[in-house]
């Protein structure tokens, strides 16, 4: 079970100055208390391989399945996928294994009845390994806006600064490893002894960042709008890569280990963005752009090198875990379109089209030679919206499209997780029956597509999901 609990506070105040350039000043202030736990569940391990151990095969009844009719399973996709298979009740399954009628036929009923009774069957009990991240942070920031001419070109400046402190405590709990053995069934091998009583965990973390922020535009001529940004900000790393877990494997030519890191920082990035806007008409725009980003202290897995010293001698280990260690830059490219067709005779009038294109690039510190290892998140994807507003009536089609990302990064004992190129269209609309009332429909991934995850290689399938169309229809209502 995992929960997530946010507390956040956030004051801002805006004084006009008016003297000189200077037009406004803001500041601001936010504190925010986060909690994250995972609590896991299972049956105990006993129970787990009882009945496979068994010298003579368990048959369950035929009376216990039914089959289950998928009606159009994956209609989304190509090929011929499944469409029934059989299924059945899970507490009907485990009722019949623990059944008198059952425990007869295993080897030891006795042994097997004592167990059922020790642990209370296939019920769920809470293991040790469970965590609880809290993530405490003040945030301090003062804005400071100006404008003014200059040539007779109107311009706006928008500086600031934020102070962000946090505090990270990751609870957790750590398997003892008591000692090391060698193996008598697999040689080369050692079984890793661990304690019963798992070690509470406590570790206490604090950092702090300065952001600054610059925004500035500039009307080169009338409609013609040239823009400049930078900006510092920093992305933490998501909580429960900072549990204080731990565990031992026992390949004496390989021994090695895996952990996650509590003291893992947030990754900065320097961001800076250029772009030329030309408002040509009503409603009307083109825009293109440019963008980059310089990160440090990506994310990446490591295997570090530990000695671990046990009763029957010292040991080195290569534990695998996630540290800031990687820079990468980031470079895109955005070019948009929204045109209103304000010329035809009315009602259509109303019409009009957005479209967009992004195209972005990256490399990294972890990229191998002839091969280049994108970042989490990281895709080219363009859009196009046709859409009618005009009085009461509102009416868009989206198109949306974004090709293959990286979903999570590799580690050290698996490829990294990738999203398949994926396309979707969406509609909605709405009547403004008056000014407190609107009718309103959606329909979301109309098309009925697929979303799909593999692994390094297109045809590594890990899983397709189907959500199928979603549409709503419903009532807003407002009121002053």
């Amino acid at each position: 079970m995992r929960k997530d609990d946010v507390m956040e506070v956030k004051v801002d105040s805006l004084w006009t100055v008016d003297h000189g350039a200077l037009a406004k000043i803001g500041l601001g202030a936010m504190i925010s208390d986060r909690t994250l736990s995972s609590k896991r569940k299972r049956t105990t391990r006993p129970m787990l391989w009882l009945w496979g151990d068994n010298s003579n095969p368990i048959w369950l009844p035929e009376s216990m399945f039914t089959t289950y009719d998928a009606d159009g399973f994956l209609s989304g996709g190509s090929g011929s996928p499944e469409q029934s298979w059989l299924t059945f009740n899970s507490e009907d399954f485990f009722d019949y294994l623990t059944s008198t009628e059952v425990v007869a036929q295993m080897d030891d009923p006795e042994y097997t009845q004592q167990l059922i009774d020790e642990n209370d069957g296939f019920t769920m009990h809470q293991v040790p390994w469970t965590y609880e991240i809290n993530e405490e942070l003040t945030a301090l920031y003062a804005d400071f806006y100006f404008d003014g001419e200059l040539a007779d070109m109107p311009w706006s400046i928008t500086t600031g600064i934020r102070y962000v402190e946090t505090t990270s405590t990751a609870k957790g709990f750590a398997i003892p490893l008591l000692d090391l053995e060698p193996s008598t069934s697999k040689p080369g091998f050692v079984n890793v002894i661990e304690g019963d009583d798992y070690t509470p965990i406590t570790v206490k973390h604090t950092y702090d960042n300065w952001l600054p922020s610059i925004n500035a535009k500039i009307e080169i001529v009338d409609d013609l709008i040239a823009r400049f940004a930078y900006s510092k900000s920093m992305t933490r790393p998501e909580l429960d890569a900072m549990s204080p877990e731990s565990g031992y494997g026992g390949d004496v030519d390989n021994l090695s280990g895996w952990g996650p890191n509590p003291k893992l920082m947030p990754f900065e990035s320097d961001n800076l963005d250029l772009a030329l806007e030309w408002y040509y008409d009503e409603g009307s725009y083109a825009a293109v752009a440019m963008f980059t980003k310089d990160v440090d202290g990506y994310l990446a897995s490591e295997e570090v090198e530990e000695v671990v010293t046990v009763p029957s001698g010292s040991y080195n280990y290569r534990i695998s875990r996630l540290v800031n260690s990687d820079q990468a830059d980031i470079e895109g490219y955005e070019i948009a379109l929204q045109h209103m067709f304000t010329s035809l005779p009315a009602p259509f009038d109303g019409l009009g089209f957005i479209a967009n294109k992004t195209f972005v690039d990256s490399e990294s510190t972890a990229d191998e030679e002839g091969q280049s290892l994108p970042l989490i998140g990281l895709g080219d994807s363009s859009n196009l919206i046709l859409f009618y507003e005009k009085d009461k009536i509102q009416f868009r089609v989206t198109y949306n499209k974004r090709d293959r990302f990286m979903q999570s990064k590799p580690r050290s004992w698996r490829d990294g997780h990738y999203v398949d190129d994926y396309e979707q269209v969406d509609i909605s609309g709405s009547y403004d029956i008056n000014e407190n009332f609107t009718i309103f429909f959606e329909g979301i991934n109309v098309t009925n597509e697929l979303y799909t995850t593999t692994a390094k290689y297109s045809n590594q399938y890990l899983d397709i999901t189907e959500t199928g169309a979603r549409y709503s229809v419903g009532v807003r209502g407002t009121f002053n």
